[in-house]
């Protein structure tokens, strides 16, 4: 008998993960989530990033079970933005109408000390994005983060690593 190949294997538990929507971590614990972020990286299924600079998120727990992410907005002289995502039916995913659209948010892995890799998924685009504790990206999970936008089939090229601080003071 003929086993599959481990490479086989990998690939097809890729398309699970992202066949049709981003897939919410299992057991994903909000209250675990909180406290403060970094972006550190960003990939899109299509065109590509513009903003390349490291900020500083704070997660919050908001009404219903919704997420307030918190960041400052180098537009407004660095004033601090709230941005509500409302949660769904599933612990894990929410929703932010953005311009009279539906934009989903997805936690699709995290390990809550460490990183945490989000999808956004909107009619026209889907995002990877990938948060770590502190500024720092390690090289662990700079590679997790590259495999699972290679699952994604994003294209390779759409990840931008974020290493400079922005307008907006890390602190």
């Amino acid at each position: 008998m003929m086993g599959v190949p481990w490479e086989g294997a990998l690939a097809g538990l890729c398309l699970l993960r992202f066949a049709a929507a981003f897939i919410t971590q299992p057991d994903f614990a909000p209250e675990r989530f909180y406290g403060t972020w970094y972006t550190v990286g960003t990939a899109l299924d299509s065109g590509y990033v513009t903003n390349e600079h490291l900020y500083r998120v704070t997660v919050e727990a908001g009404e219903k079970g919704s997420l307030i992410f918190r960041s400052p907005v180098a537009e407004q002289n660095c004033k601090m933005a709230d941005v509500k995502l409302t949660l769904t039916e599933k612990v894990g995913k929410y929703q932010r109408i953005v311009s009279g659209k539906p934009t989903t948010f997805t936690v699709v892995e995290t390990d809550y000390i460490s990183f945490a890799i989000m999808g956004t998924e909107s009619k026209d685009l889907r995002v990877l994005h990938l948060y770590t504790r502190a500024p720092e990206i390690p090289k662990d999970i700079r590679e997790k983060f590259k495999e699972l936008v290679r699952c994604a089939q994003f294209p390779t090229d759409s990840v931008m690593f974020h290493n400079t601080e922005g307008e907006c003071p890390l602190n």
